[in-house]
């Protein structure tokens, strides 16, 4: 699967967002 966890995603994704 992809070498990040859809967890690891999201946490990125809330990262950059404001």
């Amino acid at each position: 699967m992809s070498l990040i966890s859809k967890e690891e995603l999201i946490k990125l994704a809330y990262s950059i967002r404001p």
